[in-house]
């Protein structure tokens, strides 16, 4: 679980917000709550236990993954990034060093 300091608001949330992408990928955009984005860097507030790389307070970019986060049988997502926290897988995470500022 990660908490949300910066998301980014990319060309693809807006084609998924107008139903540009609706045959492509099955994202409830109809339905609320829908949150966008898939862009962010934040700070690790919990892992689960498959998590062997970071940690709590680890500060991370990471992407959640068009394909990986919209598609029916996803663990996570869709998109979210645009919230206060999100889930994310750890592999599509990286950890920033320590002396660059969020």
């Amino acid at each position: 679980l990660v908490r949300v300091h910066f998301a980014a608001v990319d060309p693809i949330d807006l084609k998924l917000l107008t139903g540009e992408y609706s045959d492509m990928f099955h994202i409830p955009i109809h339905r609320f709550p829908f949150v966008p984005g898939f862009d962010a860097a934040g700070e690790v507030v919990a892992c689960g236990a498959g998590c062997s790389k970071l940690k709590v307070g680890d500060k991370v970019v990471l992407f959640l993954g068009v394909l990986e986060s919209c598609y029916e049988e996803a663990t996570f997502g869709p998109a979210g990034a645009c919230a206060e926290y999100c889930v994310c897988p750890e592999r599509q995470m990286c950890k920033v060093p320590a002396d660059v500022a969020l």
